[in-house]
């Protein structure tokens, strides 16, 4: 199970800090804390994210 920092949780999805950190308290995003208290993500759980909100056929993002 790989684990990934913030930052690489970011570049991954593709969001905004703040986008990402709303999604985080929406529930859309889980954060785990490590015991030297950074706050990890789960790869696996980024990419269902990911995968659950695809923009639609035919539609174009903002």
């Amino acid at each position: 199970m790989e684990y990934l920092t913030t930052k690489q949780a970011l570049e991954l999805v593709r969001l905004s800090k703040p986008t990402f950190n709303k999604k985080r308290r929406e529930g859309y995003i889980t954060a785990y804390h490590s015991s030297d208290k950074r706050v990890l993500y789960k790869r696996s759980e980024l990419i269902t994210y990911l995968e659950s909100h695809k923009p639609k056929e035919g539609r174009v993002a903002c």
